[in-house]
């Protein structure tokens, strides 16, 4: 199906065994596919979008709101910023550019990747269950960091060193302040490894 309507449109699909492509549509969009994928630009308005077997890549130009959830497929988010809800069970996630002042990023079996900058007072809560997580920082960091893993190593670019947790255990933990520390980083791995650069 090939269907055109008004730019500012507010938008729900809904497919079975289908792929969904959206260009140039600016409201509100609604996106729910079974087995297939997702593929989208996104502008202001609210987006969410659900898939079960098939990969989410969603292109933006400003800010907004994002609700996405996964079950078995990636989701790759390009220069978005605002509030990101994130979820994905057997696949990888890439958040790249944008400026965010949430984002709740989780991943049960995956890659998380974050290479975005936090405006002032932002909270970044990031969460693998068995995969790593790589943060990079854009701009200026000033943040409360809060990171910890249980099996797994902590490799932070801003200088300080992880701490066992226990002499018994194999976990790490790191908390430290970079600037005034204004935005809030949280980053934990039950079985994986935490990296954090600029």
């Amino acid at each position: 199906l090939r269907v055109h309507v008004p730019r500012n449109s507010a938008v729900s699909v809904n497919t079975v065994s289908a792929s969904q492509t959206l260009e140039g549509v600016r409201g509100e969009q609604r996106l729910q596919s079974v087995s297939g994928s997702i593929s989208t630009e996104i502008a202001s308005e609210d987006f969410q979008a659900k898939s079960v077997s098939g990969a989410i890549r969603v292109t933006g130009n400003g800010e907004t709101s994002v609700r996405i959830t996964s079950v078995s497929g990636s989701i790759d988010l390009d220069n978005v910023g605002g509030e990101l809800d994130m979820n994905t069970v057997n696949g990888g996630m890439r958040v790249t550019g944008g400026a965010i002042d949430r984002a709740r990023l989780k991943t049960t079996n995956g890659q998380l990747r974050f290479d975005s900058a936090l405006k002032q007072g932002a909270r970044l809560d990031a969460e693998a269950i068995n995969g790593t997580i790589d943060i990079k920082l854009r701009g200026t960091v000033d943040a409360d960091f809060d990171i910890e893993t249980f099996n797994g190593s902590i490799r932070n670019c801003f200088g300080p060193k992880p701490e066992r947790t226990s002499q018994y255990a194999p976990g790490s933990a790191l908390r430290f302040k970079e600037g005034k520390g204004s935005a809030r980083v949280r980053l934990k791995t039950l079985n994986g490894a935490i990296e954090l650069c600029r």
